[in-house]
């Protein structure tokens, strides 16, 4: 069976009138004789005979019908225009069975059907006002119930997109991963805030979420009235609409317990399809196999399916259980169920790349010495600090006074030193060994100062060579200006200055590899520079590399032009969007959805909100979004962050009140090589995306940019991209090696700069 309509199905459990397909084709079964008599055709070719006709008028005119969009059992839905100009739809209510139209008019089939519709027409304006309240940025808004031509009408949000099926049977587009996370946690929020009004959607399918074109899906076309109007009418009662694969076993059985979990039951089935390209076997036919002693049909979405994040498909298979008391409870218990096993899987790498560390760093002390006496001093070295006034470099520091310092750790040089400023960092992780006896390390101290010397490795018994692996150190930082920021730190032969940083430092997260690399690298030229990048990453320090270049690694270029940004614009984001109420005589911007950079504002947390109407805007009056935006460009926009002045009315209910709002910015950066990205704040923090290649042949648009590897920095603030680039550029780097996120995966490319003047 082809079409949207092929997965709708009407179970009949005695004397039932027709259903219409909700799109395409539709199996349904009629016994139109018992509800409507001899006189009434019902003939297929008159499904959508009672359709309003395009150009007709509802409430006095403030609507006009433009065209017909679908039809079902319990009402029909049109496309159509309102007093503004502005599309809506319009569902009307119309239960097929009960009602007939008659020049407009709906009018009861006959007078045994009276009393059935009557009921049915004041449920459905209940429905609308309880719908009304859900002001959720994933769930279709409505604007307006009234009634006209003896029935209900009701004006819902008009969402420009397709809906989830139509994207399924589209085999252009493809569902990543990362989308269908995106979507579903979009759709437990949404559910979470039906339920937590009491309500149930029972009808969740792919046909009911719209994804918009903001790539947002919202939730459509509730299916409670429907359901309460087959309890209280003795015609609609015979009348089940279900979804074959998408409604849980309990909506075929009149009368049966429905609560959360069926909900979660249509959702998790809806998703199943989106990743597995086909809805699982229909709760029936599962019930019945399970009945009969067979295995459930449904195959598990666990263990099939790579990319998805921990827990996330085993949750959902919970979900989709055929039997209630198996399901998840709530959406919250869902959400919870995914976090826990994130939470799970971060703490099992931690600790494996813990684990890697330490060995890593007892790999370095334990490495025989490269020395052609094999005499070991029988008690350990007596270390002392130089004389007060007496220049030190970092290296003599660590090994002063050591009769050999070939004879305690292999080459306690340059790599070694810088290798053990990264240790520093993982100690600040307070993951050091519970028996680590402790080793204080020795802040860089400025020129003429003596550092305080470091105490040699301990000789375990039986003369093993052992050295304390370190216990968590004190904060340890460098801050020096220009390209030498860590010479004195990594360099035996810089004399460069460096200060007690005025800030704490910021620990990166660094790979095991990396770590083990840079420590086992040792004292080789390779080593040293291996060994400052992982120092300055654990310390999270910005930092231009020395002049003086390895003798392998990242290629550079004295052609590298040290200005490589070409051009920096700030763009104002406005937190929300907002649609036009009418209020009064008069028309005003109401809060409709929160943006991701609502989530940076700390100053706007107890009133930004849906639902909220703004009146004025810096002493002004404002009608719709578009007078916000002219007030927010009149205040300096693009200039800094922009304070906005507001008068708000959180219901019509409640007092006006004067608030602040700070408008944050995005950040368009583009290169001289034509790469262009763009910074804005998110719930997560600051995310840079490429918003244009340019030369830079490995990116792609849309590509979000983590992290470098050569200067070990983070993207994570709104200027940390020029900062990295700068950096590249002042130490002449060919070419940046940049983490990316693409289609939920990570990858390494390279991003060359830009040469010439």
């Amino acid at each position: 069976m082809a079409g949207k309509g092929a997965a709708i199905r009407a179970v009949i459990t005695g004397g039932a009138g027709k259903v219409a397909p909700t799109r395409g084709e539709a199996e349904v079964s009629t016994e139109a004789e018992d509800v409507a008599g001899p006189e009434e055709d019902h003939a297929a070719d008159e499904v959508f005979a009672d359709e309003l006709k395009p150009g007709t008028k509802l409430f006095h005119g403030q609507y006009t019908i433009i065209d017909f969009l679908n039809s079902g059992g319990f009402g029909i839905t049109y496309l159509a225009r309102d007093s503004l100009d502005r599309m809506v739809v319009i569902k009307e209510c119309f239960p097929g069975t009960l009602c007939r139209r008659s020049n407009q008019i709906v009018r009861a089939r006959s007078r045994a059907h009276q009393s059935d519709f009557r009921s049915v027409v004041r449920l459905f304006v209940q429905e609308a006002r309880n719908l009304s309240k859900l002001v959720h940025p994933n769930i279709v808004g409505v604007h307006q119930v009234f009634e006209d031509n003896d029935t209900a009408y009701m004006a819902i949000d008009y969402i420009r997109g397709r809906d989830l099926l139509d994207l399924l049977e589209d085999k252009a587009h493809i569902f990543t991963p990362e989308r269908v996370v995106r979507y579903l946690g979009k759709m437990l929020e949404a559910v979470r805030f039906v339920h937590d009004t009491g309500m149930l959607h029972r009808d969740i399918s792919p046909d009911n979420i719209l994804i918009d074109e903001k790539d947002e899906p919202i939730l459509i076309d509730f299916g409670a009235a429907r359901e309460q109007a087959t309890k209280q009418s003795r015609a609609l009662s015979t009348l089940r609409v279900v979804k074959d694969g998408y409604s849980p076993q309990e909506f075929y059985i009149a009368g049966s317990v429905q609560n959360e979990s069926s909900d979660l039951y249509a959702l998790a089935a809806t998703f199943y399809h989106v990743i597995s390209g086909a809805p699982p076997p229909d709760s029936q036919k599962r019930l019945s196999g399970i009945a009969e002693g067979d295995a459930d049909p449904y195959v598990p979405l666990a263990g099939r399916f790579p990319g998805y994040p921990p827990g996330f498909l085993e949750a959902l298979d919970k979900a989709a259980s055929i039997l209630p008391k198996d399901r998840l409870k709530s959406a919250e218990e869902w959400m919870r169920m995914i976090a826990d096993a994130a939470r799970t899987a971060e703490a099992a790498r931690e600790s494996a790349r813990v684990a890697e560390i330490e060995s890593a760093v007892a790999r370095l002390v334990l490495t025989p010495a490269a020395d052609d006496t094999p005499a070991r001093p029988a008690s350990p070295p007596a270390v002392t600090a130089p004389a007060p006034g007496t220049a030190a470099t970092t290296a003599s520091a660590v090994t002063a006074a050591a009769p050999s310092r070939r004879r305690l750790v292999p080459a306690l040089s340059i790599g070694t030193a810088a290798a053990l400023l990264a240790v520093a960092g993982y100690a600040l992780l307070g993951r050091a060994p519970e028996t680590a006896a402790p080793m204080p390390l020795t802040e860089i101290a400025p020129p003429g100062a003596a550092p305080a010397a470091v105490p040699p490795a301990e000789l375990a018994p039986g003369g093993d060579r052992r050295a304390s692996l370190p216990a968590p150190l004190p904060a340890v930082s460098v801050r020096a200006e220009g390209p030498a920021i860590f010479a004195a730190a990594i360099r035996a032969d810089a004399g460069a200055s460096a200060e007690v940083p005025q800030r704490p430092p910021v620990v990166a997260r660094l790979s095991a590899g990396a770590v083990i690399a840079g420590v086992a690298a040792g004292a080789s030229a390779e080593g040293a520079a291996a060994a400052r990048r992982l120092a300055v990453a654990a310390t999270g320090l910005t930092y231009e590399p020395a002049p003086v270049a390895a003798a392998t690694g990242p290629a550079r270029d004295p052609a590298v032009r040290p200005d490589q940004v070409a051009r920096v614009t700030a763009v104002p984001l406005l937190p929300f969007e907002t649609r036009s109420v009418r209020i009064g005589d008069d028309f005003f911007p109401e809060i409709s959805a929160l943006l991701p950079s609502s989530a940076v504002l700390a100053d706007a947390r107890d009133w930004l909100r849906p639902g909220v109407t703004i009146y004025s805007v810096n002493n002004n009056w404002v009608s719709d979004h578009e007078s916000i935006m002219e007030q927010l460009a009149l205040a300096g926009a693009g200039d800094g962050p922009v304070e906005l002045s507001l008068r708000i009315r959180e219901d019509l209910d409640s007092p006006f009140r004067a608030v602040a709002l700070t408008v944050p910015e995005a950040r368009e950066v583009v290169l001289h090589g034509g790469l262009a990205v763009r910074t804005e704040p998110s719930a997560e923090g600051w995310r840079t995306t490429v918003a244009d290649p340019g030369h830079a042949a490995e990116l792609a648009a849309g590509d979000v940019v983590l992290s470098e590897a050569t200067t070990g920095r983070v993207v994570d603030g709104p200027m940390a991209f020029e900062e990295i680039v700068s950096a590249l550029a002042a130490g002449t780097f060919a070419e940046g090696r940049f983490t990316v996120l693409r289609s939920g995966a990570e990858i390494e490319v390279a991003v060359p700069l830009a040469t010439g003047g």
